[in-house]
Protein backbone atom coordinates (compact mmCIF):
# COMPACT_ATOMS: atom_id res chain seq x y z
CA UNK A 1 0.00 0.00 0.00
CA UNK A 2 1.42 3.59 -0.69
CA UNK A 3 1.52 6.03 1.56
CA UNK A 4 2.21 9.76 1.88
CA UNK A 5 5.53 10.05 3.92
CA UNK A 6 4.28 12.40 6.92
CA UNK A 7 7.57 10.83 8.78
CA UNK A 8 9.44 13.49 7.19
CA UNK A 9 9.94 17.07 8.71
CA UNK A 10 7.62 18.87 7.10
CA UNK A 11 4.18 16.97 5.85
CA UNK A 12 3.52 19.69 3.66
CA UNK A 13 6.51 19.44 1.20
CA UNK A 14 6.89 16.05 1.58
CA UNK A 15 3.25 15.42 0.28
CA UNK A 16 3.99 17.93 -2.50
CA UNK A 17 7.43 15.88 -3.38
CA UNK A 18 5.18 12.73 -3.65
CA UNK A 19 2.86 14.55 -6.20
CA UNK A 20 5.73 15.71 -8.07
CA UNK A 21 7.56 12.39 -8.12
CA UNK A 22 4.65 9.74 -7.15
CA UNK A 23 6.81 6.55 -8.71
CA UNK A 24 7.88 3.65 -6.35
CA UNK A 25 11.41 3.58 -7.95
CA UNK A 26 14.51 4.57 -5.52
CA UNK A 27 15.42 7.22 -8.00
CA UNK A 28 11.78 8.79 -7.93
CA UNK A 29 11.52 8.38 -4.07
CA UNK A 30 15.05 10.61 -3.68
CA UNK A 31 13.83 13.37 -5.90
CA UNK A 32 10.99 13.69 -3.64
CA UNK A 33 12.36 13.87 -0.85
CA UNK A 34 14.93 16.30 -2.67
CA UNK A 35 11.77 18.54 -3.04
CA UNK A 36 10.46 17.99 0.44
CA UNK A 37 14.08 18.86 1.74
CA UNK A 38 14.82 22.36 -1.21
CA UNK A 39 11.49 23.47 -0.08
CA UNK A 40 12.23 23.50 3.83
CA UNK A 41 15.65 24.71 3.25
CA UNK A 42 14.64 28.66 2.88
CA UNK A 43 11.84 28.78 5.97
CA UNK A 44 14.76 27.14 7.88
CA UNK A 45 17.25 29.92 7.12
CA UNK A 46 14.66 32.60 7.91
CA UNK A 47 14.02 30.69 11.70
CA UNK A 48 17.53 30.56 12.38
CA UNK A 49 17.74 34.20 11.28
CA UNK A 50 14.96 35.55 14.13
CA UNK A 51 16.90 33.27 16.57
CA UNK A 52 15.10 29.56 16.56
CA UNK A 53 17.34 26.30 16.96
CA UNK A 54 16.09 23.94 14.31
CA UNK A 55 16.85 19.85 15.74
CA UNK A 56 20.03 18.58 14.76
CA UNK A 57 17.57 15.47 13.39
CA UNK A 58 15.79 17.91 10.91
CA UNK A 59 19.10 20.18 10.08
CA UNK A 60 20.55 16.66 9.28
CA UNK A 61 17.56 15.16 6.53
CA UNK A 62 17.65 18.68 4.72
CA UNK A 63 21.15 18.46 4.29
CA UNK A 64 21.89 14.94 3.60
CA UNK A 65 18.51 14.76 0.57
CA UNK A 66 18.48 18.45 -0.33
CA UNK A 67 21.57 17.97 -3.00
CA UNK A 68 19.79 16.21 -5.86
CA UNK A 69 19.35 18.85 -8.72
CA UNK A 70 15.88 18.72 -10.12
CA UNK A 71 15.89 19.59 -13.53
CA UNK A 72 12.32 18.13 -14.34
CA UNK A 73 10.51 19.81 -12.18
CA UNK A 74 9.02 22.33 -13.80
CA UNK A 75 7.79 19.23 -16.72
CA UNK A 76 6.09 17.39 -13.54
CA UNK A 77 4.78 20.42 -12.10
CA UNK A 78 3.04 20.92 -15.36
CA UNK A 79 2.19 17.37 -15.89
CA UNK A 80 0.46 17.46 -12.42
CA UNK A 81 -1.96 20.71 -12.65
CA UNK A 82 -2.91 19.23 -16.15
CA UNK A 83 -3.85 15.79 -14.12
CA UNK A 84 -5.50 18.00 -11.44
CA UNK A 85 -7.80 19.64 -14.31
CA UNK A 86 -8.20 16.26 -15.97
CA UNK A 87 -9.67 15.02 -12.60
CA UNK A 88 -11.62 18.30 -11.62
CA UNK A 89 -13.65 18.34 -14.82
CA UNK A 90 -14.49 14.42 -15.21
CA UNK A 91 -15.12 14.71 -11.48
CA UNK A 92 -18.14 17.69 -11.87
CA UNK A 93 -19.14 15.97 -14.99
CA UNK A 94 -19.78 12.84 -13.03
CA UNK A 95 -21.79 14.81 -10.40
CA UNK A 96 -24.13 17.24 -13.31
CA UNK A 97 -23.54 15.58 -16.44
CA UNK A 98 -22.83 12.24 -15.34
CA UNK A 99 -23.68 10.76 -19.41
CA UNK A 100 -20.74 13.12 -20.56
CA UNK A 101 -18.23 11.83 -17.66
CA UNK A 102 -14.72 10.27 -19.32
CA UNK A 103 -11.35 10.87 -19.43
CA UNK A 104 -12.04 11.82 -23.13
CA UNK A 105 -14.70 14.35 -22.61
CA UNK A 106 -12.41 15.67 -19.65
CA UNK A 107 -9.05 15.89 -22.01
CA UNK A 108 -11.48 17.86 -24.68
CA UNK A 109 -12.59 20.25 -22.56
CA UNK A 110 -9.20 20.99 -21.06
CA UNK A 111 -7.73 21.36 -24.53
CA UNK A 112 -10.32 24.42 -25.18
CA UNK A 113 -9.46 25.68 -21.83
CA UNK A 114 -5.31 25.51 -22.33
CA UNK A 115 -5.79 26.51 -25.97
CA UNK A 116 -3.45 25.44 -29.03
CA UNK A 117 -0.02 26.17 -26.96
CA UNK A 118 -1.28 24.38 -23.58
CA UNK A 119 -1.14 20.82 -24.70
CA UNK A 120 -2.88 17.94 -26.36
CA UNK A 121 -5.40 14.76 -25.34
CA UNK A 122 -1.93 12.57 -26.10
CA UNK A 123 0.27 15.38 -23.49
CA UNK A 124 -3.05 14.78 -20.70
CA UNK A 125 -3.49 11.32 -20.88
CA UNK A 126 1.02 10.71 -20.61
CA UNK A 127 0.80 12.65 -17.05
CA UNK A 128 -2.66 11.14 -16.04
CA UNK A 129 -1.21 7.35 -16.79
CA UNK A 130 2.85 8.84 -15.12
CA UNK A 131 0.71 10.37 -11.88
CA UNK A 132 -1.88 8.34 -12.04
CA UNK A 133 -1.47 7.28 -7.97
CA UNK A 134 -1.77 11.24 -7.01
CA UNK A 135 -4.55 11.68 -9.57
CA UNK A 136 -7.01 12.51 -5.67
CA UNK A 137 -4.12 14.65 -4.49
CA UNK A 138 -3.99 16.56 -7.60
CA UNK A 139 -7.84 16.87 -7.97
CA UNK A 140 -8.31 18.90 -4.88
CA UNK A 141 -5.86 20.75 -5.55
CA UNK A 142 -7.17 22.09 -9.17
CA UNK A 143 -10.72 22.22 -7.21
CA UNK A 144 -9.09 24.67 -4.56
CA UNK A 145 -7.58 26.98 -7.05
CA UNK A 146 -3.87 25.25 -7.11
CA UNK A 147 -3.83 27.45 -3.61
CA UNK A 148 -4.38 27.14 0.15
CA UNK A 149 -6.74 29.85 1.66
CA UNK A 150 -5.87 32.12 4.65
CA UNK A 151 -9.33 32.09 5.93
CA UNK A 152 -10.13 34.99 8.18
CA UNK A 153 -11.06 32.62 11.17
CA UNK A 154 -9.20 32.60 14.26
CA UNK A 155 -6.60 29.82 14.66
CA UNK A 156 -7.18 28.82 11.29
CA UNK A 157 -3.86 28.91 9.43
CA UNK A 158 -2.62 27.28 6.07
CA UNK A 159 -1.17 24.15 8.27
CA UNK A 160 -4.78 23.70 8.86
CA UNK A 161 -6.40 24.43 5.66
CA UNK A 162 -3.61 21.28 4.27
CA UNK A 163 -5.33 19.21 6.24
CA UNK A 164 -8.67 20.27 4.38
CA UNK A 165 -7.15 19.45 1.46
CA UNK A 166 -5.70 15.82 2.51
CA UNK A 167 -9.52 15.30 3.50
CA UNK A 168 -10.98 16.72 0.67
CA UNK A 169 -8.44 14.45 -1.62
CA UNK A 170 -9.81 11.58 0.20
CA UNK A 171 -13.21 12.25 -0.68
CA UNK A 172 -11.97 12.43 -4.24
CA UNK A 173 -10.72 9.33 -3.68
CA UNK A 174 -13.45 7.64 -2.56
CA UNK A 175 -15.72 9.35 -5.02
CA UNK A 176 -13.08 7.60 -7.62
CA UNK A 177 -12.96 4.45 -6.75
CA UNK A 178 -16.79 3.80 -6.45
CA UNK A 179 -18.15 6.01 -8.27
CA UNK A 180 -19.53 4.23 -12.17
CA UNK A 181 -20.85 5.89 -15.38
CA UNK A 182 -23.87 4.17 -16.59
CA UNK A 183 -22.59 3.19 -19.65
CA UNK A 184 -22.03 -0.94 -20.58
CA UNK A 185 -18.47 -2.65 -19.02
CA UNK A 186 -17.55 0.98 -17.20
CA UNK A 187 -15.09 1.21 -14.25
CA UNK A 188 -14.48 3.77 -12.14
CA UNK A 189 -12.40 6.38 -12.55
CA UNK A 190 -9.60 6.15 -10.08
CA UNK A 191 -7.61 2.76 -9.89
CA UNK A 192 -6.81 1.46 -6.14
CA UNK A 193 -2.97 1.57 -6.26
CA UNK A 194 -3.03 4.95 -4.48
CA UNK A 195 -1.56 6.85 -1.99
CA UNK A 196 -2.92 6.39 1.30
CA UNK A 197 -3.21 8.44 4.63
CA UNK A 198 -1.31 7.03 7.40
CA UNK A 199 -3.84 5.29 9.38
CA UNK A 200 -7.72 6.98 10.67
CA UNK A 201 -7.29 10.24 9.47
CA UNK A 202 -9.40 13.51 9.67
CA UNK A 203 -8.58 17.33 10.49
CA UNK A 204 -9.45 18.15 13.91
CA UNK A 205 -12.55 20.88 13.07
CA UNK A 206 -13.19 23.63 15.35
CA UNK A 207 -16.37 25.99 15.95
CA UNK A 208 -16.43 28.69 13.68
CA UNK A 209 -14.27 26.50 10.59
CA UNK A 210 -15.22 26.09 7.42
CA UNK A 211 -16.95 22.53 6.63
CA UNK A 212 -15.12 19.80 4.96
CA UNK A 213 -16.26 18.74 1.42
CA UNK A 214 -17.23 21.39 -0.66
CA UNK A 215 -16.07 19.90 -3.88
CA UNK A 216 -19.43 20.08 -5.71
CA UNK A 217 -19.38 23.74 -5.64
CA UNK A 218 -16.59 23.94 -7.89
CA UNK A 219 -17.34 25.64 -11.37
CA UNK A 220 -17.69 24.14 -14.73
CA UNK A 221 -18.76 26.73 -17.79
CA UNK A 222 -21.38 24.58 -19.38
CA UNK A 223 -20.52 26.64 -22.72
CA UNK A 224 -17.15 23.75 -23.07
CA UNK A 225 -19.89 21.15 -23.17
CA UNK A 226 -20.71 21.92 -26.66
CA UNK A 227 -20.01 19.42 -29.31
CA UNK A 228 -19.47 16.51 -26.75
CA UNK A 229 -20.71 13.26 -26.81
CA UNK A 230 -22.32 10.28 -24.56
CA UNK A 231 -19.10 8.10 -24.09
CA UNK A 232 -19.70 4.34 -24.25
CA UNK A 233 -22.87 2.10 -25.02
CA UNK A 234 -25.72 2.59 -22.47
CA UNK A 235 -25.83 -0.35 -20.27
CA UNK A 236 -28.56 -2.85 -20.71
CA UNK A 237 -31.35 -2.95 -18.76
Amino acid sequence: MLQLPFDQPEPFAATFGVMLYPDESETERRKACAYAAQHLAEPLKRAIKHGHRPSYDTLAWVATTGGKRLGDLDRWMRDGIWLGELTRIYYLLSYRHPHLASWENAARILEKTTGPRGGSRSMFMDAKKRMRSVAHLWGAFAIRGFRFKQIPVIGYDYRDDFEYFLADAQMLKKWGLNWKPKRAKAGSPLSDTMYELPGFWLPHQRAGWPPVGGLTSADLDENLLEGLRPAGRPRKN
